[in-house]
């Protein structure tokens, strides 16, 4: 199965979410975990995008449990990491913070049978920084990508 991420609301190009007020400048984003990640945006593009193949498996409970190269997590708290990246001293690129999208909180009615999903969500978070959250299904927009 296939799931498109679409990232809006960017927060910009710098920020400043630390509690000591450091600056982050030329911030990206990109999904995976650390040592896999794949696709960085820039923190000022009009969206981001994201296609993820993923391996949907029913367990005897009902409930779904998820596999993939970009998959993270334990069963029963699968997520897809989104990453934010600033630029270190060097000019590479560097996590500073990180979001969680829930695929354990999927409902299993929406993924059975489906060989794509969509899910939309908010990137910038109340105080227009990077959001950093875990995002469960009721702060993203789920939808089979056969919808449209």
């Amino acid at each position: 199965m296939r799931i498109t991420l679409i990232g809006r609301d960017l927060p910009g190009s710098t920020c400043r979410p630390g509690p000591d007020g450091e600056i982050y400048q030329d911030i990206h984003v990109a999904v995976g975990p650390l040592d896999r990640m794949v696709g960085a945006v820039a923190g000022d593009a009009a969206s981001a995008r994201w296609d993820v193949d993923v391996e949907p498996k029913a367990l005897a409970d009902g409930t779904l449990d998820w596999r993939g190269r970009l998959v993270s997590g334990r069963r029963g708290d699968r997520y897809l990491y989104l990453n934010w990246l600033a630029a270190g001293p060097a000019g590479e690129l560097r996590m500073f913070r990180r979001g969680k999208v829930m695929l354990s909180d999927l409902d299993p009615g929406l993924a059975a049978g489906a060989a794509a999903l969509r899910c939309t969500i908010g990137l910038t978070d109340a105080k227009g920084n990077p959001s950093c959250a875990r995002f469960r299904a009721h702060e993203a927009l789920w939808e089979s990508a056969e919808a449209r």
